[in-house]
């Protein structure tokens, strides 16, 4: 049966921030798998992994940095115990007075509060004599029960319930009731999810908005000549984990998140991607996702099979600069049309070669808009022959960079599930000028400015990592990058990276299909399509087998007929019946149609729109379900205020994870359980916590997933 449903509260608001360097990966809400004994802790051993440089927790209320009393949600260090009878949370650290010129070790506060920000664990001190002592102690994690001598005494935390919970880690003067704005540093931290009996789970710590800080392990204070490194894990919205390496980074303080949208929050990523000229204020970039410092746990975040190859549905049809180019795909992607014209085979940039984007696809049949025009910006001829290929791509991972002076090493990024790849790196740096002063001549008034001018701009063809790198006065493909200009630090206005957003972008992965060839409509003029208006095209199952289709006609003039075709796999489509077009210029039309035997699943249709010139166009592709095995998910009430019930409909008994997500694929509420063969009824009463508005809730079983929308209304 079904354990009680626990509700996790994802805020995405994310301040805005006015110094200290801003990373944001923006990926999503949900998370993946992991060794269940990993050698190392977590904390430390990954951001460190050079005892030599330093990396550290940096926690600065003034400018919105680290995990503090009652910081941004985003900044949250949160952690998910899935036994709470059998899992703990250990940790400690190492603190610092930021204090220049001072290297004072110091007693901090804790709290723990769970998902819905109630204190479980009121404020703790930590005083230096409880903390981590060595780097050596810190990288060998928790000794829990003698089980790694080795390693540091652990503060412990024994929850009562299953759920996620989060850290706060702050400095105090008044016993911790309030917190003090002075920086402090996190020089060692670990934090792990562990048995009694000391068998650690990873994957299951993870933050928004990691604040990092680069310095000196020598004299424990902040240092730009110290280098940032290690991997770092990012769970995107279309639940596929990227892995992002750092090595030889230089930006001394940064904010380390991950978001789909860019340097902008906005609602064009053509125009978001591009990087910008910031200046002094720290963009605003909410709803990023989860950042791991390891693989996340499958087993609480799943990953997504991978995507099936993607296929053209049929010939072009329409007239420039409305050409229509139908395809579907299985699942939900960024969709990408190369029109190789240049009679060289692949894309080369400069030529008549082009690619089509479509962003943010849908599953199912979709038809790409094509202007007509080629990569040149002239107009390809009529009947042309074009191959072409398709490619979906999922998992879409930007990479905004803000202030980041140095980073002359690039970055690594790849794959990790469901596909192991080496993605290709995208840049659009076009919009960077130059900024006074022209030339740099003071470390602290021109600190805000940039005269390094513009990079180079790749938006197309991709750089395989390690790639994207800067050092001083500009950017290119070069790894490592130039050194000349900006090495120093003493005036940072010659750095490629200072007082912008730089922003960089890849696909976790990509499918493509075979070339395919299609020939280039023609219209008797280019600015004359068909004047008929199809509204209202349904279809819909009844009796058995039989399927009732329905549509409206408008702006008939010069109208024939309809032809309605019929496919059993979406794409090979034969004609089922010829309907006349009625008089006036708008007529409702039904048809009836019953296909006898149904070999598959589903069933395709769509209409055929002819003129009486023999012009004609295709409707969108509408699929009738047939399948009655497998899950069919239905909630009631909906909209609702207090309650749902779940039925849920199997061919089998399954294990059945059902969650609810929000529009950025936070994930809100989550529970486990097991269903019978036949109809099941899941009673769900913690909705009654989710705020109005609209929510997808998935059901998941194996590698099928079904997704309703939700509506909450009180």
């Amino acid at each position: 049966m079904f354990s009680d449903l626990h509700l996790k509260k994802h805020a995405f608001a994310f301040k805005q921030r006015t110094s200290s360097k801003t990373i944001c990966f923006l990926l999503l809400a949900l998370l993946m798998d992991s060794l269940r004994t990993p050698v190392m802790a977590v904390g430390t051993a990954q951001v460190m992994p050079n005892p030599a440089n330093g990396a550290a927790i940096l926690i600065a209320p003034t400018v919105l940095s680290g995990p503090y009393r009652e910081a941004p949600a985003q900044n949250r260090i949160s952690f998910v115990v899935a036994d709470h009878e059998g899992e703990n949370f250990y940790f400690n650290v190492k603190a610092y007075d930021r204090t220049l010129g001072i290297a004072n070790q110091v007693a901090v506060y804790y709290r723990i509060m769970d998902a819905l920000d109630n204190m479980i664990v009121g404020a703790t001190p930590i005083s230096p004599g409880q903390q981590i002592s060595t780097y050596n102690q810190a990288v060998a994690g928790p000794n829990i029960d003698g089980t790694a001598p080795t390693g540091f005494v652990p503060l412990v935390f024994n929850p009562s319930a299953n759920g996620t919970y989060y850290i706060e880690i702050y400095f105090s003067t008044d016993a911790g009731l309030t917190v003090n704005t002075a920086q402090t540093l996190l020089t060692l931290f670990e934090f792990t999810i562990a048995t009694p009996a000391g068998v650690r789970r990873s994957g299951r710590i993870y933050s928004q908005a990691w604040s990092f800080i680069t310095y000196n392990p020598t004299g424990n204070q902040g240092n730009i000549n110290n280098s940032f490194a290690g991997d770092f894990y990012a769970y995107t919205n279309d639940s596929t984990v990227a892995k992002l390496g750092f090595t030889g980074f230089r930006p001394l303080g940064f904010t380390l998140c991950m978001n789909n949208y860019g340097a902008v929050n906005g609602t064009n990523w053509f125009n978001d991607r591009r990087s910008q000229n910031t200046g002094a204020v720290t963009p605003s970039l909410p709803n990023g996702y989860p950042v791991f410092l390891d693989i996340p746990d499958a087993t609480i975040f799943p990953t997504s099979t991978p995507a099936v190859t993607p296929q053209f549905t049929g010939t072009m049809y329409g007239c420039a600069p409305d050409i229509n180019i139908p395809y579907w795909i299985d699942r939900p992607g960024d969709v990408v049309i190369l029109l190789d014209l240049n009679g060289v085979s692949g894309y080369q940039a400069g030529t008549a070669d082009r690619y089509l984007y479509f962003i943010d696809r849908p599953a199912g049949h979709n038809v790409g808009v094509w202007d007509g025009l080629n990569g040149l910006g002239a107009t390809v001829v009529a009947n042309a022959t074009i191959d072409m290929m398709l490619s979906i791509r999922r998992g879409r991972v930007n990479i905004p960079l803000y202030d980041a002076e140095l980073n002359p090493q690039g970055f690594n990024v790849a794959g990790i599930m469901p596909l192991s790849t080496v993605p290709r790196l995208y840049f659009d740096d076009g919009l960077l000028t130059n900024t006074i002063p022209a030339t740099c001549a003071n470390s602290t008034t021109d600190v805000n400015n940039n005269n390094t001018g513009a990079g180079i701009t790749n938006v197309n063809v991709g750089l395989a990592s390690p790639a994207r790198a800067w050092n001083g006065p500009g950017s290119g493909n070069a790894v490592p990058a130039p050194a000349a200009g900006g090495s120093g630090t003493a005036i940072a206005c010659d750095d490629f990276g200072n007082a912008r957003t730089l922003n960089t972008w890849f696909w976790t992965y990509e499918v493509n299909s075979a070339i395919f060839t299609m020939i280039r409509t023609g219209c008797s003029s280019e600015e004359d399509a068909l004047p008929i208006t199809l509204v209202q095209f349904n279809a819909e199952r009844i009796e058995g087998s039989k399927v009732n289709l329905m549509w409206r006609g408008e702006n008939q003039s010069n109208f024939e007929k309809f032809v309605l075709e019929r496919s059993e796999d979406g794409i090979n489509f034969k004609a089922v019946a010829t309907i006349p077009g009625k008089e006036g210029m708008q007529a409702d039309y039904n048809y009836l149609d019953a296909p006898g035997a149904i070999t598959g699943s589903k069933l395709y249709y769509r209409l055929k729109q002819v003129d009486k010139d023999a012009r004609f166009k295709y409707s969108r592709i509408l699929s009738v379900s047939f399948d009655v095995n497998g899950l069919t998910v239905l909630l009631r009430p909906n909209p609702a205020s207090n309650f749902i019930n779940i039925s849920i409909n199997s061919d089998k008994k399954l294990s059945v994870t059902i969650k609810v997500v929000d529009n950025f694929g936070g994930l809100l509420l989550m529970q486990r359980g097991d269903i019978n063969k036949g109809d099941n009824i899941v009673h769900i009463n913690n909705v009654s916590l989710l705020k109005n508005g609209i929510y997808s809730v998935v059901v998941i079983a194996g590698h099928t997933q079904v997704m309703q929308k939700l509506i909450i209304q009180k």
